[in-house]
């Protein structure tokens, strides 16, 4: 009986370590940015993307934005994971910094397994932003 429980023990200790081991960081940098409304859209690819940046924390489950003058951060759920390393998630950011704004904003953002990513913000009933660009692991 002994040697059964510590069988399973093992194998739990090997499915925890492995999900650790996947777990990463990741700094999402855009490279073009697309503003829709009920007219079109519009996309602009030069002298935005110093001012936008995006991480994903798959450990911590956190997803962050900086735009422009202020950044977010907030927990993520998780709606779809692949094994080939596609990662969505979504959440809701509270602005950081000494006078945080009091309404979260929303923020998706998808990652494939090429470390592509789309991250989709600025929701509203007349449109949204959403910018695309590559991904870095940095842990």
């Amino acid at each position: 009986m002994n040697k059964y429980l510590l069988g399973i023990g093992l194998v739990f200790l090997n499915m925890a370590n492995n999900s650790l081991a996947q777990a990463a960081i990741y700094n999402c940098t855009p490279d073009h940015q697309h503003t829709c409304d009920q007219q079109g859209c519009t996309t602009t690819t030069e002298n935005f993307a110093h001012a936008e940046t995006f991480t994903l924390d798959t450990q911590r489950k956190i997803i962050s934005a900086c735009l422009w003058t202020a950044c977010y951060e907030g927990r993520a759920s998780f709606y779809h994971v692949d094994k080939q390393g596609e990662i969505t998630a979504m959440g809701q950011l509270q602005e950081q910094g000494d006078n945080p704004d009091k309404s979260p904003r929303l923020l998706s953002l998808t990652k494939d397994a090429n470390h592509h990513f789309t991250a989709v913000w600025s929701y509203s009933g007349s449109g949204l932003t959403f910018d695309m660009g590559v991904c870095q692991p940095i842990r």
